[in-house]
């Protein structure tokens, strides 16, 4: 084992199949990695499955009782690779395919940056680009994830789709944040990497491929990701921007709802209603997270003790 192994980490929720089709067929001996699988419980017949696969293919398996989220389920399955002696990680959906060559390129880049989150590009089936540097407008809210020219500056993010960082970078992050569940904790990590003083980068020389919407199934986006990707882009603005743009964002809420609404299509939103409501729900509950942060950020200040005025000089 060398003394910088590297840990692959992976959340299930019902994608076995997607976990013998990208990762078992990889020979990952030629680079000394672990694979370390969490488990969300979705059914009795899905962690029999997972069990199986994961004990031919030598993988930790970690069985939590529930859906613990992808976050959590993510801080677990590092905390576990650690254990096992692991100082660097890639953070992988089951979703994506990726090579040998293309981990191990991932990690010697990674070796090599200091307090830095990674991704490869990524594209899906067709060639076509699915991430390639995430752009994030910091005053409305809207996310981009396209933009291929190098990117500097505060409005960045990195998918958690592929994602590198190093034990360092984990610790002083402190990982995942669990108040999201699901999606946008990618973009917040990032935020709060680059808050800190760290960087993001795209090591566009390592390509992978993602079947987006995979773990999904065949019939469009479902009702708990268009609740989460409402809801957690209010989250985001109440944890990490200042009252003062919250106006901003709620302003743009429900243009953001709707193209959440209608990502498969308006017919879809019109055939499928309680997708729609699902993200009009959570709109409404992220908008009362961010009213209820301004709220609150605005009675803190009244209560601070305002500086005696000195004496005037007149």
């Amino acid at each position: 084992m060398s003394a910088n192994r590297l840990g692959i980490i992976l959340v299930n929720f019902g994608s076995h199949d997607l976990l013998r089709k990208n990762l078992a067929v990889l020979d990952l001996q030629q680079i000394d990695a672990l694979v370390v699988v969490v488990d969300n419980f979705s059914g009795h017949q899905e962690r029999a499955q997972i069990q199986s696969l994961s004990q031919s293919q030598n993988w930790e398996l970690l069985t939590p009782s529930k859906n613990l989220g992808f976050g959590a389920g993510m801080n677990l399955g590092v905390e576990h690779a650690i254990t096992l002696g692991c100082t660097s990680f890639v953070l992988l959906n089951p979703d994506v395919s990726i090579t040998v060559s293309a981990l191990s390129k991932l990690h010697e880049v990674g070796r090599h940056c200091e307090f830095t989150l990674l991704s490869p590009r990524i594209n899906r089936p067709d060639g076509s680009v699915w991430f390639a540097g995430g752009q994030l407008n910091l005053r409305t809210g809207r996310t981009s994830s396209q933009f291929a020219a190098e990117q500097r500056g505060p409005e960045r993010w990195i998918t958690g789709a592929c994602l590198f960082v190093d034990l360092q970078t984990w610790v002083k992050l402190k990982g995942f944040d669990l108040r999201y569940f699901l999606y946008w904790e990618d973009v917040d990590l990032s935020q709060r990497c680059l808050h800190l003083g760290g960087d993001l980068q795209v090591v566009h020389e390592v390509t992978v491929t993602h079947t987006v919407g995979a773990t999904q199934g065949t019939q469009g986006k479902s009702p708990t990701y268009n609740y989460y990707m409402c809801r957690n882009r209010l989250l985001f603005a109440s944890l990490n921007r200042p009252s003062s743009d919250a106006w901003q964002w709620l302003l743009h809420t429900p243009a953001a709802t709707a193209r959440v609404a209608f990502r498969d299509g308006k017919l879809q939103a019109l055939t499928h209603p309680r997708r729609t409501s699902a993200a009009v729900g959570g709109a409404f509950v992220g908008s009362w997270m961010l009213i209820r942060s301004v709220l609150l950020a605005k009675r803190r200040s009244e209560k601070t003790p305002q500086p005696l005025a000195g004496p005037s000089r007149g």
